[in-house]
């Protein structure tokens, strides 16, 4: 076996072993009993958070650094300007496809714990917990960390592989469909803007408009209907402004690299292992 083909095999076993890791500490994180909100335990949930993909994220970078093996530079970083429209644009059309997901499969929505009998200081912790911790140190560790080392292949594969992934760790059979064309959309802005940042701020939007709409319904109950018609609208503007950005990103799939190796070893044992037992999770819980 030449250097060429075991560079990628050990890639995507490395990547498996981490992400068996992270969705063994969410499975223990979700067995833990439910508290109620109050700020330490609202600090223990986003310290928990954080070291669920902050742990393999690390494993993973130590194993290939051992190996001698790094991971693909990115693209150029867009400019600010690119990066900004791509941000709104991208995180509009997401915005569009959730709410017309859930339209169809209302009870896709799982209420995050917003209510009038919170201080300012819980709702605060919890808006950190549910949009901005998530936001970050997921992309971090699925584009950042997943995606880019698995661009040793195709950034097609790459960007498709990333999105299961992160879809499968949502571990729902409803909630797939609409993770995986998330993952999507992360995955190519990730590619076109070359920055992590760009993703994470396309994330913390569509994380942000949900708690918002949220508060709203708890606060201001008639007004829900009337956020989510005007988000609409407002979304289908900033995509339709930012098409050709848009564009950008489905051109960004199709891009491949000079040093994309075969993909014939994508589904190493631990990637198999972890994907059969990411399935055997959603359809049997």
């Amino acid at each position: 076996m030449t250097p060429d083909t075991k560079i990628p095999k050990r890639v995507s076993e490395a990547i498996g072993g981490a992400l068996l890791l992270a969705m063994l500490l969410l499975l223990w994180i979700s067995l833990l009993p439910e508290t109620e909100i109050s700020a330490l335990p609202l600090l223990f949930r986003i310290v928990l958070k954080i070291a669920i993909f902050l742990f393999p994220a690390l494993w993973l970078a130590v194993f290939l650094k051992r190996r001698k093996i790094s991971p693909p530079k990115m693209t150029e970083r867009a400019s600010l300007n690119k990066s900004l429209m791509l941000m709104l644009s991208s995180a509009g059309l997401i915005v569009i496809i959730e709410i017309l997901y859930t339209a169809l499969f209302p009870t896709v929505i799982t209420p995050v714990g917003v209510a009038r009998e919170n201080t300012l200081l819980e709702n605060f912790l919890l808006f950190l917990s549910v949009s901005v911790v998530p936001a970050v140190t997921e992309e971090i560790f699925f584009r950042g960390v997943v995606l880019r080392s698995m661009r040793v292949f195709r950034t097609s594969l790459a960007i498709l592989m990333s999105a299961l992934v992160f879809a499968l760790m949502h571990f729902s059979a409803p909630v797939f469909p609409l993770a995986f064309v998330c993952g999507l959309i992360f995955g190519m802005a990730y590619v076109s803007t070359g920055s992590v940042f760009s993703v994470i701020g396309i994330h913390f939007l569509c994380n942000a408009f949900w708690f918002l709409a949220e508060t709203v319904n708890v606060y201001m109950p008639d007004g829900y209907s009337l956020l989510i018609r005007g988000a609409f609208t407002v979304c289908v503007l900033l995509s339709s402004t930012g098409l050709p950005f848009l564009k950008e990103n489905t051109v960004a799939f199709f891009a491949d690299d000079e040093y994309a190796v075969s993909s014939s070893a994508v589904l190493s044992l631990p990637m198999m292992l972890f994907i059969g037992l990411a399935v055997g999770i959603q359809l049997f819980t």
